[in-house]
């Protein structure tokens, strides 16, 4: 068969173009050397919380029970992720609902990390955040221990190729891949925590027991820590995944191993996640061009009251940054230091003006946490190297308490006390109602007064009667202050 002359130029060209396309623009095509590199920083986290009879209620959901002798007798609730070690010396990054029991509101009673060697080390829990679903756990092993390569996830580009690394289902060393399919991604429709979380969305496949591991670009760098899917019916991933940007994760973590907690800011308004959208701008008689967020309700008794903010406003600036994307708003304020002073600038019936406000605080469970309204709530020289602050009279009906002391963390940096270890089995965020002092119950009143029962302690045990989490339970912690 004879080849024409336009048949030769139409190969050529084809020929041609196939050469020109950018076959490595985005990462090698073969990642087996990546995967083998990196997957010796990922371990697997299992967890165990060890629940009585009557708490029950659906074992083999949760776990097979340690024997099966009737209700009233203690089983296993296990679960697994993955993780991601950052250091030689043993910090690893997971998610926080990895090593929390939503069950029981408390962290798990026991985590197992499982090295690419496969050896078995107990870990510790040094901080968790839900805000942001990162947990900074700590093993201890006398070898170096290989760490993952950092990016930076602030030059993540749509399109770009990432690459997931975890252990699904409970199967070793699973690699998926796929694109950047969006960024600064909010879920706010989802619970709470998650509207702080600019998330990183891909379609690299993404299963139960992927949570905590890392999500790598195409030079095998962690650029995220997966945390999300949207499941389909069975529960299986559908082509939606979505990771916490690495940036936000390593900041948290540095905070974590400050005090084991964070302080997130809280405003104490209310309004539309849609922004300001053409039928708020004609009501309220705004320009077209006007960005920001519309205020639907103040909450009573924060600093959105205290400062002169009312329904009706158009926030527009907070602290000098523009709020061009409602998502930013709640992201801005949670970035604030509680008891800071931040101007709001808004517009009220056509003008324009700026506020200062008292930024509050937000607990672990969500629950506002005022600042009080006089004196110094965190007063130096609190024993152990505790942080302690008064609860508001919110707070306080919130949790059906009429006294209290909340507990920010342990501030090891500045403070030249020793901490025993078992004071660590307090953690950011309770709420101490009482001390047990060889039999006798005192229930605390307020911060200053927890610090006096300190103070004056002439003995080595203490036990604490605290409230954790969202729970309205008290419950006893007994601590040795000889350990």
């Amino acid at each position: 068969m004879k080849i024409s002359t336009s048949q030769r130029l139409l190969a050529a060209v084809l020929l041609l173009a196939l050469c020109a396309l950018p076959t490595a623009a985005h990462g090698p095509s073969d990642y087996a050397d990546l995967f083998e590199e990196a997957s010796k920083s990922v371990v697997s986290v299992n967890s165990v919380t060890v629940l009585d009879g009557s708490q029950q209620q659906f074992p083999f959901f949760f776990g097979v029970p340690e024997n099966n002798n009737g209700l009233e007798s203690p089983f296993r609730s296990s679960g697994f992720g993955s993780g991601v070690i950052i250091t030689p010396d043993g910090y690893i990054l997971t998610n926080a609902h990895v090593i929390f029991d939503d069950q029981e509101n408390q962290v798990v009673d026991s985590i197992e990390v499982i090295l690419h060697d496969k050896r078995k080390v107990a870990a510790e829990v040094i901080g968790y955040d839900r805000y942001s679903d990162i947990a900074l756990l700590k093993i201890d092993v006398e070898d170096p221990l290989p760490a993952a390569k950092i990016g930076d996830s602030d030059t993540l580009r749509i399109g770009n190729a990432v690459l997931a690394i975890g252990h699904p289902l409970g199967l070793d060393y699973s690699l998926t891949s796929g694109v950047v399919s969006s960024l600064n991604r909010s879920l706010a429709g989802g619970d709470s925590f998650e509207r702080f979380v600019p998330f990183i969305q891909t379609d690299a496949a993404i299963n139960p027991g992927n949570s905590g591991g890392p999500l790598l670009n195409a030079q095998g760098e962690v650029i995220g820590i997966n945390s999300r899917i949207f499941a389909g019916r069975g529960g299986g991933f559908i082509g939606y995944s979505f990771a916490v940007p690495i940036n936000l994760a390593m900041s948290v973590q540095t905070k974590l191993r400050g005090t084991g907690t964070i302080r997130r800011g809280m405003l104490g308004v209310t309004f539309n996640p849609e922004g300001i959208t053409e039928a708020d701008a004609k009501v309220w008689g705004l320009g077209d061009d006007v960005r920001g967020v519309l205020v639907n309700e103040v909450i009573e008794g924060t600093g959105a009251e205290a400062g002169g903010i009312e329904p009706g406003d158009v926030i527009i600036e907070y602290d000098g940054k523009a709020i061009n994307d409602p998502n930013d708003f709640p992201r801005f304020i949670a970035d604030t230091e509680p008891g800071t002073e931040v101007p709001i600038k808004l517009i009220r019936q056509g003008e324009e003006m700026v506020l200062p406000v008292t930024i509050g605080a937000i607990d672990d469970g969500g629950r506002l946490a005022l600042l009080d309204e006089g004196g110094d709530d965190e007063e130096s020289g609190t024993p152990y190297c505790m942080v302690l602050e008064n609860l508001s009279a919110e707070r306080k009906r919130a949790i059906g308490q009429t006294g209290g002391a909340l507990l920010q963390g342990f501030d090891i940096d500045n403070c030249s006390d020793d901490v025993p270890q078992e004071m660590y089995k307090l953690k950011g965020g309770d709420i101490i109602i009482g001390v047990i002092i060889e039999g006798k119950l005192t229930v605390v009143e307020n911060a200053d007064a927890l610090r006096e029962v300190l103070r004056s302690l002439n003995t080595d045990t203490i036990g604490f009667r605290i409230i954790r989490g969202n729970s309205r339970r008290p419950f006893f912690i007994t601590i040795s202050l000889n350990t």
